[in-house]
């Protein structure tokens, strides 16, 4: 920063394709990937992405972070509507003098556009600051980061419906497992030289709302971190019919590499292990067979058979 008329280039369309495209590309780096081209283009020391939450709180930050002692997670006592849209020297500006945000950060120039979701709330501010005065800053930068901030608002927009759409799944595989609202059928497998029944496949079924397929509920419990809970809960509730079948008639389950790994597992197969059979399902890839093949040791000892599911069956 200078302080005299900059010779930096005007934003490009393909530049704002460029912007659009990576906000469009769902990652979670493509906030960060647009402060940076906005730091850039706009030639300041810093770029800022806040929430307002009482205070602004920094949700992104990129380049000189440390000048202006902002880190993501930083509060800053700054409400909405205090600072102007464009300041070319914060100092000299009776708007941002006494502002303690210019004294105590360094602040030279600022600019700053509101950063509103799809609802109209307001989420924030895209900003960005410069350590000296910057006199060349004009509207069209300011017309530049008001598209950026789209971009920033679109990708929030985006993160914030994933997180809502987790939580209302998290919240759905919970009242299944609290309300232990899982069903269990059995399908027969018959020896085929006598057709005799020699074990029954445990197959989970889910009376509930949502009504939809045993793997879809699985998949989303997997998702929101509660697929050994659900798998266990299933387990449980099949070996406790066991006593209603015959003696000589094994129960198969459906466990994933997961939850064959998990203590309890091998601890719900306590007494019983002789009248299983384990169906490891080949949905998840086995990052460790060594560590699979330690867990399901003790539980073949015990008389536990080892199978594995077709790839693709359902639970």
């Amino acid at each position: 920063m200078s302080g005299v008329a900059s010779t930096r280039p005007a934003p490009t369309l393909e530049g704002l394709a460029e912007l659009a495209r990576l906000s469009l590309d769902g990652s979670s780096e493509a906030i960060e990937r647009i402060l940076s081209l906005a730091r850039a283009a706009l030639d300041m020391d810093v770029a800022v992405v806040g929430a307002f939450d009482g205070d602004f709180v920094v949700q992104a930050v990129d380049g000189e972070n440390e000048w202006f002692d902002l880190e993501v997670g930083s509060r800053i006592p700054v409400e909405q509507g205090d600072l102007p849209t464009l300041v070319h020297d914060a100092v000299a500006d009776v708007r941002t003098a006494d502002l303690p945000i210019t004294r105590e950060s360094g602040i030279g120039a600022y600019i700053g556009v509101p950063i509103r979701l799809w609802d109209g709330t307001l989420y924030g501010t895209l900003c960005c600051l410069s350590r000296s005065p910057e006199p060349s800053l004009n509207v069209r930068d300011v017309r530049f980061l008001r598209v950026l901030a789209e971009i920033v608002a679109d990708q929030v927009d985006r993160e914030q419906l994933e997180s809502e759409k987790r939580r209302l799944e998290w919240s759905r595989i919970r009242g299944v497992l609290d309300r232990d609202d899982i069903d269990v059928e059995f399908q027969p497998v018959f020896d085929l030289d006598d057709c005799t029944i020699v074990s029954l496949e445990a197959l989970a079924r889910f009376w509930t709302e949502p009504m939809r397929s045993p793997s879809v509920w699985f998949a989303e419990a997997t998702e929101v971190g509660l697929g050994v809970e659900l798998e266990l809960a299933a387990i449980r509730s099949a070996l406790q019919r066991l006593d209603e079948f015959p003696p000589g008639v094994a129960i198969a389950l459906n466990v994933s590499p997961t939850t064959a790994l998990d203590s309890r597992f091998g601890e719900l197969l306590v007494g019983v292990a002789d009248r299983v059979v384990i169906e490891i399902t080949e949905h998840a890839q086995v990052d460790d067979y060594d560590a699979l093949r330690t867990a399901l040791a003790p539980l073949r000892e015990r008389g536990a058979q080892l199978a594995i599911d077709d790839v693709g069956a359902g639970f």
